[in-house]
């Protein structure tokens, strides 16, 4: 809102005849106004912080609130255990101070007695024989370990004796064993060496018969390839043909013959 100057009016801020061609707020000159700009955005930040702290100063006057509230709780519940407590040993004293007025009965009753005497030297003659008794007990005890570890060591002795004996027994039984299955063993031995080499000669010619049949295959490979021509074969060309098939069918059966010699063996 702005309102005309009046002529003849001074200045709020600086006390100066203010410019009637001016307009402002509160009666306030140029100058005055041009400082007021120059200012407000400090003001403005100013304004800014100050409610920045009043924000952290109630989370603050929250957090302490809330502890206070938990002091307070936990110094009701203190307050509570306190008083159970207390009520609880109040009882514990009246009941010890009952017990403690009983006692004192109880003595009163019995200092002009001689039973109490009495009583006192039967203990004294009770333990007496405790102790007679319990030493008579530790030499019974004594005397059955001895004989315990006695009869344990004969015990040992007679173990070991028929251990030894075992092992012995089990030795020449062994020996006797091996006597008479020694001569069947080597036998078996024996046949089976030889049915190793045997084995062993024929992988040997398998492998020879298959380099053969290689470089054969190499040797065919590396001749020249005739194309055929349509016409019926000659005498001479039939007879070749026959040759060959039979060459072929000798090969195949010479190797069936080897790999069923090795399934044999």
């Amino acid at each position: 809102m702005t309102t005309k100057i009046k002529p003849r009016k001074n200045c709020t801020l600086c006390n100066k005849i203010v410019d009637p061609t001016n307009f402002g707020n509160d009666f306030t000159c140029r100058t005055c106004r041009h400082e007021c700009h120059r200012c407000e955005p400090l003001y403005r930040e100013l304004v800014a912080l100050h409610q920045k702290s009043q924000r952290e100063q109630a989370a603050a006057l929250k957090v302490l609130k809330d502890e206070i509230v938990e002091l307070k709780t936990t110094l009701s519940t203190r307050q509570q255990k306190a008083s159970t407590t207390l009520k609880g040993l109040k009882d514990t004293m009246s009941t010890l101070s009952c017990e403690i007025n009983y006692l004192k009965q109880v003595k009163t009753k019995v200092e002009g007695d001689d039973r109490l005497s009495k009583i006192e030297k039967d203990l004294e003659e009770v333990k007496s024989d405790v102790k007679s008794l319990d030493q008579e007990v530790a030499g019974v005890y004594a005397e059955r370990r001895e004989d315990a570890i006695s009869d344990k060591t004969a015990v040992n002795e007679s173990m070991q004796e028929t251990l030894n004996g075992l092992e012995d027994f089990t030795r020449r039984l062994k020996d006797a064993f091996v006597a008479l299955t020694g001569p069947e063993e080597k036998k078996v031995k024996k046949e089976k060496e030889q049915r190793e080499q045997e084995a062993r000669r024929l992988k040997e010619g398998m492998l020879e018969m298959q380099d053969f049949m290689r470089q054969m295959q190499q040797a065919f490979s590396m001749l020249p390839v005739i194309q055929p021509q349509q016409q019926a074969p000659t005498s001479e060309q039939a007879k070749v043909k026959t040759e060959q098939n039979g060459s072929s069918k000798a090969n195949t059966g010479g190797r069936s013959v080897v790999t069923n010699g090795i399934k044999k063996s």
